[in-house]
């Protein structure tokens, strides 16, 4: 998990996500443009709602996976400090 990483791993990894996403932004600001201009405003925002529509589910699970994950977590930790 991201709390678990010392101070140069979590320098390190937050320059190369900035990095990334500064190339997501490369390829996807000229895409959006290009469905713009040649299609329509309409069918931009078509796009951009189903690309919504498809990230919101994926968020929530991930959500939901790591809610379950620390609720295992805290409960193994409860039994191990009731056994010390």
């Amino acid at each position: 998990m991201a709390l678990d990483l010392n101070k140069e791993s979590r320098i390190s990894y937050f320059s190369v996500s900035n990095v990334a996403m500064v190339f997501a932004y490369i390829i996807f600001v000229p895409l959006m443009a290009f469905i713009a201009q040649y299609y329509s405003i309409e069918s931009l925002l078509l796009v951009l709602v189903a690309m919504l529509a498809a990230v919101i589910p994926l968020y929530l699970s991930v959500l939901l996976r790591n809610k379950k994950i620390l609720k295992n977590e805290f409960s193994l930790v409860q039994k191990h400090e009731k056994i010390s």
